[in-house]
């Protein structure tokens, strides 16, 4: 028995509800899920992600008039040998990469919660990971500039709509890669 369980479980301990409830928090077992787990986790949590980084570019679209780049659709039928075809008919592709990527890197954001890398300092090193996929993909197909290139404007926007989806990726796969038994079955 560790010295916390062994404080913990003295008698010493008031009556209080609340110092009952962190007792029974402390001592409750903890679950962590196993890395396939956490892919998957981190797979869903990457989805719900890439919803929050199109729901940001949205707003910010309608708010600053910016129209659609096809550069994610241009890079992903480029990578994949596909016929490039114009911006207009660009969408299913651009919609393809977009969710791909996300569910990617949501599933290393999963890896990374399950090997204790949590909370905001993972959170931003996950931002990182996800800028640097996009980009090194899009710098191999020969679709886009590095960022440190473009306008300020424009390095704002692209951090400010993965930095929401690295934030809820992050918080979900968080929240679901390693939680406590005893806070899940108090959920049922």
């Amino acid at each position: 028995m560790s010295m916390l369980q062994e404080a913990l479980s003295s008698e010493s301990w008031s009556r209080s509800p609340v110092l009952e409830r962190v007792k029974d928090l402390a001592l409750a077992p903890r679950h962590q899920s196993s890395v396939g787990e956490a892919i998957v986790y981190g797979i869903a949590a990457g989805i719900v992600g890439t919803v929050a980084l199109n729901i940001a570019n949205a707003i910010e679209q309608r708010l600053t008039g910016r129209p659609n780049s096809y550069v994610p659709g241009h890079t992903f039928q480029r990578l994949l040998h596909l016929e490039e075809k114009p911006d207009a008919d660009s969408g299913p592709a651009n919609t393809a990469f977009q969710w791909g990527i996300g569910a990617m890197s949501g599933a290393l954001r999963g890896v990374m919660s399950q090997a204790g890398m949590r909370g905001p300092y993972a959170t931003f090193i996950h931002l990182a990971a996800r800028v640097c996929t996009d980009q090194s993909l899009e710098n191999i197909a020969n679709r886009s500039s590095a960022p440190w290139t473009w306008p300020y404007d424009e390095q704002v926007l692209d951090m400010a709509h993965k930095g929401a989806y690295a934030i809820v990726t992050g918080m979900i796969t968080d929240r679901l890669v390693y939680s406590s038994r005893a806070a899940a079955s108090n959920r049922r």
